[in-house]
């Protein structure tokens, strides 16, 4: 059981925001050793994923605030978690999918990336791929501004502006994260 340390009501909801987060990653590790079992992996693979979901679900701290104080080591210098199950965690973390979780539900993968953008979950992303025949997010993004998106059903012109708002923001992000790179290497 997990103790909310604050009396301030706006950090105790990230509190409580950041462990909502633990446990859906958990979710997503017995989700993943569930279908590795059905599909007769190796058990000691199987139990390697219960057990991290175990030792997330029991954590009093944000793996959020874990990973940006420590990195992937903190987790990996977590009980039951070994560097590969401690960098499905830091990809969930960043776009809220696990690749292997994806390739075992059988998910595209364009469908799988669309889920990344807030506002559109699997089904949506489905109906997406399935009117419009994009695969990548910059396919998704001229789509938005071309004005192909409000013809997939369930998207207004709302839920467009907001597409259009979290994809500039990524992208000004991948820029300025490729821009950082290439000056490190620089002055390398």
């Amino acid at each position: 059981m997990a103790v909310i340390n604050s009396s301030d009501p706006l950090h105790a909801g990230t509190e409580i925001e950041s462990l909502h987060e633990n446990q859906n990653v958990a979710k997503a590790l017995d989700e993943t050793a569930q279908l590795l079992h059905d599909q007769k992996a190796n058990e000691f693979r199987v139990r390697a994923y219960h057990a991290a979901a175990n030792t997330i679900r029991s954590l009093p701290t944000s793996l959020r605030a874990m990973v940006e104080h420590d990195g992937i080591e903190g987790l990996i210098a977590l009980p039951t978690i070994g560097k590969s199950i401690a960098n499905l965690i830091h990809q969930y973390l960043q776009t809220g999918h696990m690749s292997l979780l994806d390739r075992l539900r059988g998910e595209s993968h364009c469908e799988a990336l669309f889920t990344t953008v807030p506002g559109i979950g699997r089904e949506l992303a489905h109906r997406i791929h399935e009117h419009l025949h994009i695969e990548t997010l910059c396919e998704l993004d001229a789509a938005a501004w071309e004005g192909k998106l409000e013809q997939v059903p369930g998207i207004g012109a709302k839920r467009v502006q907001s597409i259009k708002d979290a994809l500039a923001i990524r992208f000004a992000k991948g820029m300025s994260d490729a821009a950082t790179e290439k000056d490190t290497k620089t002055n390398a």
